[in-house]
């Protein structure tokens, strides 16, 4: 009986180990390359505060996605995360379009609507000074047509959008810093 246990046990984990030894060789050296583009998408979407605590900065990012119309669905001090959505029409006029202040995504008019994803992470640059965190934010989009399909899935990587959040973000940052 123990060898059959035994065995039932290791069944798993020899097929993990051979998924991934027939897995690794498929994988190249420049993988995990970090490229130009990855570098520019990186920059686009992290800056560095110096001089604030985490808790500023966390609940100041959390007012920025509402005030962008995101509702915030999760938020772990803990890990230094903030995700969000909204949800919108994808009708109107010419098509779908995201609003953030200056900025309009038109569409080809077949889609229903869409999903707007945010996600913030808070990174401290070190572990001796907790007040210098590394900010990075994402934006995605999920469109669905009116068969609920979905027909689109993209990471938004339009700057002025990036530039949009983080100028707020000083902003709210700074206030949060200089609450009375």
């Amino acid at each position: 009986m123990m060898n059959q246990e035994r065995r039932l046990l290791l069944a798993p984990f020899t097929a993990a180990v051979l998924v991934l030894t027939g897995c690794g060789s498929s994988i190249s050296r420049d993988t995990f390359k970090l490229t130009p583009e990855l570098q520019r998408k990186k920059e686009l979407r992290t800056r560095r505060y110096e001089a604030t605590k985490k808790g500023d900065i966390l609940s100041a990012s959390a007012g920025v996605l509402q005030d962008l119309g995101f509702v915030i669905y999760e938020s772990e001090t803990q890990l230094g995360l903030i995700t969000g959505s909204k949800q919108s029409d994808a009708k109107v006029e010419a098509g779908w379009y995201l609003r953030i202040p200056g900025r309009n995504v038109i569409g080809d008019g077949l889609d229903n609507y869409q999903k707007f994803w945010a996600s913030v992470v808070i990174r401290p640059i070190s572990k001796n000074d907790e007040t210098a965190h590394d900010v990075s934010v994402s934006f995605l989009r999920i469109v669905w047509d009116a068969s609920d399909v979905v027909i689109k899935r993209e990471i938004l990587d339009e700057p002025e959008m990036y530039q949009e959040f983080f100028d707020r973000l000083s902003k709210s940052v700074f206030l949060e810093g200089h609450k009375f």
